[in-house]
């Protein structure tokens, strides 16, 4: 008919039928001490950015953020390829698009732990730095707290060690692929979507409150997380004397 068509999906069906994720390689090299401290890190990503995209240079930079984690490495570069291919648009999915760079760091440092010998909740300690995060300026101070809670509170120690040591003496037979039947790990990431150096909604920032007659009133914005949502309203209710 040579007019334009447009498709309308609900979320249900944009998962299932459209969404496509970004296909992604992670390589890291690392120079490390004997006590697992990251010294320089040579951090190259390869992904395939579809037939076109539009959102690339977002997708871009987000994987970039994202390639060391919360830790500050003295000495790094990171290198961000996306090619084209004959395949369609690769989706942007503001939730899942950090995640694959965030496991791959977090893989790799479980690799150093098991190398170097110490557990990898000590090996985050000894790589992460309140201040002078680098290559990006960010506040994770909160996380030292977080870790030593984990170390002396939980039970992730316990486990982690008797796995660790399970794994040295079991015989797993014949096993023809080199797939962990199981595993203790750890994982550490953070949500960046929309608060570092995002272009994709900026235009989209902004708040407006309504005051109905029946003394309701709404907040009309983005939709935020729970959390940040429960302090808009304690501070709404708090400066229109309303009801939370």
């Amino acid at each position: 008919s040579k007019k334009p068509v447009k498709l309308e999906l609900s979320a249900a069906e944009e998962y299932l039928y459209y969404e496509k994720p970004v296909g992604v390689v992670s390589r890291y090299k690392m120079s490390v001490t004997r006590r697992g401290v990251i010294k320089a890190a040579d951090i190259s990503i390869t992904l395939d950015a579809g037939s076109y995209n539009p959102f690339i240079e977002e997708i871009v930079d987000r994987m970039t953020v994202a390639a060391t984690g919360i830790y500050s490495i003295p000495v790094y570069r990171i290198r961000v390829v996306a090619k084209a291919s004959d395949q369609p648009p690769t989706a942007l999915n503001l939730n899942r698009l950090d995640s694959n760079i965030f496991f791959a760091f977090e893989t790799q440092l479980s690799s150093i732990s098991d190398a170097v010998g110490f557990l990898s909740s000590r090996i985050r300690l000894r790589n992460f730095k309140e201040s002078g995060q680098s290559p990006f300026v960010r506040d994770f101070s909160f996380f030292r707290e977080v870790l030593s809670n984990i170390n002396s509170q939980s039970t992730f120690k316990r486990k982690s060690t008797v796995y660790n040591n399970e794994k040295k003496y079991e015989d797993l037979g014949n096993l023809d692929f080199s797939i962990p039947i199981r595993g203790v790990g750890m994982g550490i990431a953070f949500e960046g979507s929309g608060f570092l150096g995002s272009i994709q909604f900026s235009s989209e920032m902004k708040m407006k409150l309504s005051l109905e007659k029946d003394g309701k009133l709404i907040i009309h914005s983005y939709p935020p997380s729970s959390s940040v949502k429960n302090i808009w309203i304690s501070i709404v209710a708090k400066e229109f004397d309303v009801q939370e």
